[in-house]
């Protein structure tokens, strides 16, 4: 194992998305010497916004971050946020499942990756966080899915984000492989304020606007807050080349969008969907979106697993970080405060 050694310098690419910005609000509190990669000038208004949630000296903190330009397929000006860099931690990622996007986020989550990758290689990075996700493993013959869970593109059809995702952990094994400290991470669906657009903040917008159906499925969840603590605990620690699973409950569908439904103080019963149902929305869809009236939304793959009972295995994270995950009840309570307190504002 390469021998840990320190600058000061730590660098966040995604800086302004969902776990970048809570990351970068965190690793605030403690450390004056932080980079973030951006490639949107409006989007570090995004961490703003992150930060107000949880304190008012908003602009000292983000007065600390050292904003660079990039992208990750631009070799030379990711090499600009190299300089005096000890650990990185990747949380860029292009998400999306329309087929049409596959090249783009190829380039963002497989080639931006392996770029990141090399670069902390050339650099003689201390450590490297990869955030990925567990779209890339695959539910086992029994029990519940847990780090060992194997790729299997024979029995599973799998999306563009979990192929890209999955082949971008292929480039941070082989960087293990070739000397550099890994840390690579596995989030559930991330319960999290500020970007009600995407991700789990988009159910919380659409089950306000009066969407209350279900199917039978189940995902596992985490809070955004246990996410970053955990994250910044295993990149802190001697413990290298590992992936962890990050969920703190498997929860169905039902109880989503029920317990939002609840807190947001709609009183309507949340309906269970069938799944001859969903695949005619998802024909009409499509026809929609061949006749240029709107863009896709539902997608074969995606809508395979929404009738699927994924459970995963969180005893590894659990025996590895010493402090309790917030409840799945307490996270929804508290995101939904936030968003309710946007939703006032407009």
């Amino acid at each position: 194992m390469k021998k840990f050694y320190f600058r000061y310098m730590i660098l966040v690419t995604g800086g302004t998305g969902l776990v970048g910005s809570h990351l970068l609000y965190y690793l605030t509190q403690t450390n004056d010497n932080i980079t973030a990669i951006y490639r949107n000038d409006t989007k570090r208004d995004y961490v703003k916004k992150i930060f107000g949630y949880y304190t008012n000296n908003i602009e000292s903190l983000f007065n600390k971050i050292k904003w660079i330009k990039a992208d990750l397929t631009d070799v030379p000006a990711l090499e600009k946020a190299f300089d005096k860099v000890s650990i990185v931690y990747h949380c860029a990622a292009n998400i999306s499942f329309n087929p049409k996007d596959y090249q783009k986020a190829k380039e963002t989550n497989h080639i931006g990756t392996a770029n990141i990758v090399n670069l902390c290689l050339a650099y003689n990075i201390s450590k490297l966080c990869h955030i990925s996700s567990i779209a890339t493993l695959d539910e086992p013959k029994k029990g519940l899915i847990n780090e060992s869970a194997e790729w299997s593109p024979e029995k599973n059809k799998h999306n563009i984000y979990a192929i890209t995702k999955y082949n971008a952990e292929l480039e941070v094994w082989r960087g293990s492989q070739e000397g550099l400290n890994t840390v690579i991470i596995n989030p559930g669906l991330i319960i999290g304020p500020g970007f009600w657009n995407s991700g789990s903040g988009k159910i919380f917008k659409m089950i306000h606007k009066g969407f209350n159906y279900y199917t039978k499925g189940s995902i596992g969840v985490i809070d955004i807050n246990d996410l970053i603590k955990s994250i910044i605990f295993l990149t802190n620690s001697q413990i290298s080349n590992k992936r962890f699973i990050l969920v703190s409950d498997n929860i169905n569908y039902q109880k989503l969008i029920s317990s939002i439904s609840i807190n947001l103080g709609i009183k309507k019963s949340s309906k269970e969907v069938s799944e001859k149902l969903i695949y005619y929305y998802y024909l009409f869809d499509k026809l929609k979106s061949s006749i240029g009236i709107s863009k896709r939304q539902v997608f074969k793959p995606n809508t395979a697993t929404l009738f699927k009972k994924l459970e995963y295995n969180n005893s590894k994270i659990k025996n590895t970080v010493d402090f309790h995950f917030r409840s799945f009840n307490e996270s929804i309570l508290k995101t939904t405060q936030l968003f309710l307190k946007d939703f006032t504002k407009e």
